[in-house]
């Protein structure tokens, strides 16, 4: 068979197993593409292979076989020419190569890929966020867990909540003192601070009735862009909180620019102060 007919016919069968992932027979889909890579990879064209190999790699993660996923992405990353139209493909293997390593449980390693995929991509995704939200509460898990059975060492941490109210909502808890340092490690405190957030994110609310920050609407939620300070004497965490009407809204979206505009600013004074 010539090589014309030979991609004609692997692009028939990848079109049969993209609708068989579609239909959510994720098994049946992998076999089709395993028979591709089998049969035609060496005739064909290198991008239409990294492209089953990342489909097969999806396969794998619907399947629970994250280990065989990992191993398709890693190849696929592996043969990435580096051109404008390749970056599609790459984006996708870090992606399912992030939620493969989630699977395995390398939670450090899988968020790492999830850099790399913003950094490629230039912006972050819904898909993105929903995964670095997993492994952020996985990790709460996991440390919490550990802390029950090690008995963690803690100390007192100030949770200073700003809003537009003139004076701040201060809630004292506990930090594991491990992360008491100038430079703590960034998945244990990223995950400490979305369960701080969490933990209080309702007892905030209920302090008051919250009209938006930006329109007269009422507030359904906020927008919490915590910062932390575990560093000094007394450990605190400044959270700039603003109520917001509607998730996903023109509110939502000022606010969280506002906010980080605000909170690179707290960490210019803090540094020149340090």
């Amino acid at each position: 068979m010539s090589s014309f007919h030979l991609e004609l016919k692997a692009q028939q069968l990848k079109a049969d197993g993209n609708q068989r992932f579609v239909s959510g027979h994720y098994s049946d889909a992998a076999k089709v593409y395993t028979h591709i890579l089998e049969t035609c990879s060496a005739k064909v064209n290198p991008e239409l292979i990294r492209t089953i190999r990342c489909n097969r790699a999806a396969c794998y993660n619907e399947l629970g076989k994250y280990q065989q996923a990992a191993e398709d992405c890693a190849l696929v990353l592996a043969a990435d020419p580096g051109s404008p139209r390749s970056r599609s493909i790459t984006l996708k293997a870090h992606l399912r190569l992030a939620r493969s390593l989630h699977g395995l449980g390398e939670l450090e390693k899988a968020t790492m890929e999830l850099d790399r995929f913003r950094s490629l991509n230039g912006k972050s995704q819904a898909s993105e966020l929903s995964l670095r939200v997993q492994i952020l509460q996985d990790q709460v898990e996991q440390d919490t867990v550990a802390e029950e059975r090690c008995g963690l060492a803690t100390r007192l941490l100030h949770y200073v909540v700003r809003t537009s109210r003139p004076a701040p909502i201060v809630i004292d808890d506990q930090v594991p003192t491990v992360l008491c340092s100038t430079n703590p490690p960034r998945i244990p405190t990223n995950a400490f601070l979305t369960h701080l957030v969490q933990k209080y994110d309702q007892r905030i609310m209920h302090t008051q009735e919250w009209t938006c920050w930006k329109c007269p609407a009422k507030a359904e939620s906020m927008v919490h862009t915590p910062c932390a300070y575990f560093h000094l004497e007394e450990p605190v965490v400044v959270d700039l909180a603003q109520p917001i009407c509607i998730h996903g809204g023109e509110c939502e979206k000022e606010a969280r620019a506002l906010m980080a505009g605000q909170m690179a600013k707290l960490s210019a004074r803090s540094a020149s102060k340090a």
